[in-house]
């Protein structure tokens, strides 16, 4: 029994060891980024419990289908590295721009349909936790999407180059920097539904 233990030890700590710096990084920032989106919304939450809309803006909606179409055409890319397909990889992450781009449009909406139902950022506290809590998680994708953007570059300058695409694709860096981008990005979509459904629950 205890040698099982052992073995199970050595194992974590062996796979804790062969983890990459930038991925243990990622890991320790979405833990505190989701830390601050906890206190936010318990704060959204105790601000005005008898907060309640007739309307729910119809961009916060649409919005989310859009970033979790972003992912898969990520998922898509990760797919087409393995295949050493560069092509198509460009196609996927261009793909997953448009979707980007498109999900930072629908809040912008989404916050020009608060305005029309009343709700200001200055106001109720409730109200401005709606466009902090949204306008916070905005400048993560943000964050996201200059690097995708950064990633697409990168990828359109090597996929008519053999060397460079030869390059790119031995090097196990340029796969965990599209690793490390699909799940940052996969954390954003499970942050923004959970988002959506709490703010769904006051307007209702």
């Amino acid at each position: 029994m205890s040698h099982r233990k052992n073995v199970k030890k050595s194992t974590w700590l062996s796979r804790l060891e062969n983890t990459h710096p930038f991925v243990m990084m990622l890991y320790v920032s979405m833990l505190g980024i989701g830390g601050v989106f906890f206190f936010l919304v318990l704060s959204f939450a105790t601000s005005q419990i008898s907060f309640k809309l007739s309307a729910y803006p119809k961009a916060f909606l649409v919005s989310t289908p859009l970033l979790l179409a972003c992912s898969w055409a990520l998922e898509r890319a990760k797919h087409f590295f393995a295949l050493e397909d560069l092509k198509s990889l460009f196609k996927m992450l261009l793909i997953s721009t448009l979707f980007a781009l498109a999900f930072m449009v629908s809040q912008f909406l989404g916050w020009g349909e608060l305005q029309l139902y009343g709700i200001g950022f200055r106001g109720l506290a409730a109200g401005s936790y709606l466009y902090l809590i949204s306008g916070l998680h905005l400048l993560h994708v943000l964050a996201g999407f200059i690097f995708l953007v950064y990633f697409l570059i990168q990828t359109r300058r090597r996929y008519n180059d053999s060397v460079k695409i030869l390059i790119a694709i031995t090097n196990p860096f340029e796969k965990t920097k599209l690793d490390l981008l699909a799940l940052y990005w996969h954390f954003m979509d499970f942050l923004w539904i959970v988002l959506a459904l709490f703010f769904l629950y006051f307007f209702i």
